[in-house]
């Protein structure tokens, strides 16, 4: 049906959704597979071509030959004898072979389908050769069509109908149901005339004490977690880290020696800018352009005009590797607003590592995107799983791919450890799903943001999405601009996986712009194995945020003096 990881998410899901109250009636477990299921639809539809097609097509297919067999028995008054199709016998006898074969293989790769029942092989008819071998569907795929588990009956493709088949995906369950082919007892002859050789062996089982590890002896302390709010007040205070929220007044008095913003395009980029100028005495301002020139003007000319500050323009692609590094060795205040995450992360871990301290503001938008009426769309059709997947991959997000994976750490670990992933969830959900589908996780952390907006739902639907693609995961309700919290949680999430479980420790940039904040200032004084940026090919700046709301300030210092050795 499918694999280990399959298995494992889907009794997590069981469990979960029994909340306690066994035994879990035969209803609720049907909608965990279907769920399950529509995850897996919704994956493969992200993986583009025809993969989602083929295996909706087949799966149609095999319910509506399952249902035609029963009505048909009871109509004849019979013991109805259930078909069941769950694989496909295969003959290449025409066209381009080649062609067809590499289709094939795409089909296998992505696990739509599995070869079983032998090896491909090449038979002779008249001089000309014949490959043909047996593809089992894996049923995962077809459960929320109702598709039968047992497999007994086939489809048989040849020819001008497999060119058929594999050319046209959409027409798949038409050409299918054109093709029914022989049961499980024609299959039982084809293999005895295969098998050249038989050998009996004895199996002698090993005492407990002396067997083999197993797969779940692997993920001891892995264990699939459930989803769940964060509250710090289950873990001591952090030991380093001191995060607090500050009023404007408050940030002004401790007098900034520097600026650093962002020339974005956002209309709060330029609000946060003015508030900032009307609020601090003019001091010295570092501002990252970009090549959307957006509100640069208007923000350049509030800076020269801003008393006999001085001002430095540096473009987005020199800034990028390493961030802005002041080089006074006052109070540096970044306004991350109209920040890049790379910018951020890089500018306020080497403040922390240099100075101890950093100042940190941020203008939150009135309207983001996808709006919040986008989300309560989609959320319509969210108790019909599949019809939701259908509409998520539908929503403009601002941004298109591919998406890039990024690196903003020099690379040291110990590459046989065990590794961890902490990723954050957003309605944006192509970054978060393009990292974990493209890294090899032992552990999965997701975090996803708390509170009952549509947007935050949709949010935590995406990251039950990217811990059902991992066999070992949990997803964890924070706030995405609660910075404190944030990082209690990932100073947490270190000492239990990096110090205790002997895991490589990884965050993934793929939330709000304080949840980057956060993993800086973690990394300023925790060995982080990496840290990723996933960038996309293509922004679309009209959208993007609207509007201007509040501006928060914190602090973030070290409860300890800082050397920049001891961050290592």
């Amino acid at each position: 049906m499918g694999d280990i990881g399959d298995v494992i998410s889907i009794y997590e899901r069981i469990i979960k959704a029994a909340n306690g109250s066994y035994p879990v009636s035969p209803e609720m477990q049907s909608d965990c597979f279907q769920n399950h299921c529509s995850h897996r639809l919704y994956d493969l539809n992200r993986r583009g071509g025809s993969l989602k097609d083929v295996a909706q097509s087949f799966a149609e297919a095999s319910y509506e030959q399952m249902a035609k067999s029963a009505r048909e028995a009871r109509a004849e008054g019979q013991t109805p004898r259930i078909r069941q199709y769950s694989s496909i016998y295969v003959r290449m006898t025409s066209g381009d072979t080649g062609k067809q074969m590499h289709q094939l293989r795409e089909l296998i790769d992505a696990g739509v389908f599995v070869f079983t029942g032998r090896r491909p092989r090449t038979k002779t008819r008249d001089s000309d050769p014949i490959l043909q071998f047996k593809l089992t569907f894996r049923r995962i795929y077809g459960l929320a069509n109702h598709i039968g588990l047992a497999e007994r009956d086939r489809f048989e493709l040849s020819g001008s109908e497999l060119e058929e088949w594999l050319s046209e995906p959409t027409r798949g369950k038409e050409i299918l149901q054109r093709n029914l082919g022989g049961g499980l007892e024609d299959e039982a002859e084809e293999s005895e005339a295969d098998v050249s050789s038989a050998t009996d062996e004895t199996v002698v089982e090993a005492p407990m004490n002396d067997r083999a590890p197993t797969l779940f002896d692997s993920l001891d302390g892995m264990a699939v977690g459930s989803s769940g709010p964060y509250s710090p007040s289950e873990v001591s205070p952090d030991e380093r880290i001191s995060v607090e929220e500050l009023t404007g007044a408050e940030a002004a008095a401790l007098r900034p020696t520097s600026l650093v913003l962002g020339l974005g395009f956002e209309e709060r980029t330029l609000e946060s800018a003015k508030r900032l100028v009307g609020l601090l005495e003019p001091t010295r301002s570092y501002a990252v352009g970009y090549e959307e020139q957006g509100k640069s003007r208007e923000i350049k000319r509030l800076l020269e005009k801003w008393g006999p500050a001085d001002l430095t323009t540096i473009p987005y692609a020199e800034a990028l590797p390493d961030g802005i590094l002041v080089e006074e060795n006052g109070t540096t205040l970044v306004d991350v607003t109209g920040l890049a995450k790379p910018i951020i992360f890089h500018t306020i871990r080497q403040s922390l590592r240099r100075t101890g301290s950093v100042l940190v503001a941020h203008t939150r938008a009135k309207h983001y995107y996808p709006t919040e009426k986008d989300m309560e769309r989609l959320l319509k059709s969210e108790r019909d799983r599949h019809k939701f997947f259908e509409a998520l991959s539908g929503i403009l997000t601002g941004e298109k791919g591919p998406y890039q994976r990024i690196p903003l750490l020099t690379a040291d670990a110990d590459e046989t450890r065990r590794s961890l992933l902490v990723a954050f969830s957003s309605p944006k959900h192509e970054r978060l799903l393009s990292l974990v589908e493209s890294k090899v996780i032992d552990r999965l952390e997701v975090v996803a943001p708390a509170g009952d907006t549509a947007r935050n739902r949709v949010a935590r639907q995406i990251a039950e999405i990217a811990a059902t693609d991992n066999a070992s995961s949990k997803v964890t309700m924070i706030d995405s601009d609660d910075l404190r919290t944030t990082v209690d949680f990932l100073r947490k999430g270190f000492e239990d996986w990096y110090v205790r479980g002997g895991f490589n420790f990884e965050i993934g940039l793929t939330g709000s712009k304080m949840e980057a904040v956060a993993a800086a200032a973690i990394s300023a004084f925790y060995k982080l194995t990496q840290c990723w940026y996933v960038r996309p090919q293509q922004f679309d700046p009209q959208r993007f945020t609207k509007g201007a709301g509040d501006t928060r300030f914190f602090r973030i210092s070290s409860r300890e003096p800082q050397d920049g050795a001891k961050a290592d």
